[in-house]
């Protein structure tokens, strides 16, 4: 089971959506964390929108 990262986000693989992992790329990695109002999250691990 996959779970979203976004703030106040609980949607989940487990619900039936379809998660999407953040982009390995640092700048576009930046603005999606930034959109998601998550700049805090460590960039070495795997999240999913």
């Amino acid at each position: 089971m996959v779970g979203c990262a976004a703030e106040f986000c609980t949607n989940s693989s487990s619900k039936g959506y379809i998660m999407k992992i953040l982009p390995r790329d640092p700048q576009r990695r930046a603005l999606w964390l930034k959109n998601i109002n998550r700049e805090c999250i460590v960039c070495k691990k795997l999240y999913y929108l």
